[in-house]
């Protein structure tokens, strides 16, 4: 019953809605009508797939697609619901309301989030584990040689539990995710507390805590670019000057 987010149109609906990618920038705007506000919003932008090397050429470390996070600024407030946020505000370099791009998370997200007293800081909490648990897929291998002042070194990242979030298939096609954090309060406990509700003696009972909220919206797929030894032309294959 909870009011996710969705695309925002003209009349402020979401009728004929949608969201547009161009480059790396998504356009459109965004609402949610979910019961509190949203707190620690991360937007992660996959905008294509990496091309696939040919045959012999080594894959390397790098991801399988080019994804960019973003953090907004809601300030205190969160993203308030029935508020409109235009994503191109977000995700375009040269906006000025753009609050911050992390370049990189998922190497950075290992780093903080892998010790386990991490969960008492202001890095590595227990939301941003979480967060970063969705994308426990597409994190960079650990360096067991590397140097020191590598993001990465030699931090494994392991998951014991939560195997089903992985959201590792949307970044085989351009996607847009959005993560954040709802709280209710204790004082603030109502029937709506929570998205899955429970019912005692026929009544609903109040709920507070924490629930992530992840929002996947994807783009029309774009397969991967991939060129094959026997798709490269031999100098006798070459056409004319005049053909």
């Amino acid at each position: 019953e909870w009011g996710m987010p969705f695309p925002v149109g003209d009349l402020g609906g979401n009728a004929d809605a949608k969201l547009t990618l161009e480059g790396l920038v998504v356009s459109g705007q965004v609402a949610h009508n979910l019961p509190a506000a949203l707190r620690e919003v991360r937007v992660f932008v996959v905008s294509r797939m990496i091309p696939i090397n040919r045959v012999g050429q080594a894959q390397g470390r790098r991801m399988i697609a080019r994804a960019d996070v973003y953090v907004p600024n809601f300030g205190e407030a969160g993203w308030e619901p029935g508020q409109s946020i235009e994503m191109f505000d977000v995700t375009s370099i040269s906006s000025g309301a753009q609050q911050q791009r992390v370049s990189d998370y998922f190497t950075t997200a290992v780093r903080y989030g892998v010790d386990r007293t991490g969960i008492l800081g202001s890095r590595g909490s227990l939301n941003d584990r979480l967060t970063a648990s969705l994308f426990m897929s597409q994190f960079e291998p650990p360096r067991f040689n590397s140097s020191t002042n590598d993001p990465v070194g030699d931090r494994l990242a392991t998951r014991r539990m939560v195997h089903g979030w992985d959201l590792g298939r949307w970044f085989t096609q351009p996607s847009l995710i959005i993560t954040g954090v709802l709280d209710i309060e204790d004082d603030d406990a109502n029937p709506n507390g929570m998205p899955t509700p429970l019912w005692i003696n026929g009544q609903r009972v109040p709920a507070s805590g924490s629930t992530l909220i992840t929002w996947v919206y994807p783009f029309d797929p774009v397969p991967a670019n991939y060129q094959s030894f026997d798709q490269i032309p031999e100098s006798g294959d070459e056409e004319s000057e005049d053909g």
